[in-house]
């Protein structure tokens, strides 16, 4: 026999696995991976409403464009490839400006003394790659779209 108190804990369990942030955009990736176009839209726009980071946005925009394209709604998708690649944009900007600063900095003193700004210009140059990265792929599913 099951002991009765274990159902409330699964069901608690249950619920906060379902209105985790972020649930949206798994379960929405889960069913585009599996080919149900509509289902990943459907969470993947909920995804969209959730509170996240700019990473988190661009990661959902992105996972629903390729939903949109792949449901054969390549207006929808193109769209929302586009809000991508302007958050990427806005993100690349804060890094430049932000890399600037640390440059100045380091011309003003000795490097000697500012070890810690150099690892973060390097930790933002490899942000900075990783994002120029995302949105080439972007882009080149967009022109891909484009072409059709």
């Amino acid at each position: 026999m099951r002991n009765p108190r274990f159902f409330p804990v699964l069901l608690l369990v249950f619920i906060f696995t379902a209105c985790a942030p972020g649930s949206h955009l798994v379960r929405g990736k889960e069913y585009l991976e599996r080919n149900k176009f509509d289902r990943a839209i459907k969470e993947l726009e909920q995804a969209a409403n959730e509170k996240g980071d700019l990473y988190y946005y661009i990661d959902t925009y992105s996972s629903l464009g390729d939903a949109y394209s792949k449901n054969n709604q390549a207006s929808q998708a193109m769209s929302v490839y586009r809000n991508a690649i302007q958050m990427i944009d806005l993100r690349l900007r804060e890094i430049s400006s932000q890399r600037m600063d640390i440059r100045r900095e380091l011309n003003s003193r000795s490097k000697t003394k500012a070890p810690g700004r150099q690892d973060e210009d390097m930790r933002l140059a490899d942000e900075e790659w990783k994002l120029k990265e995302r949105e080439k792929g972007i882009k080149n599913k967009l022109e891909g779209l484009a072409e059709k």
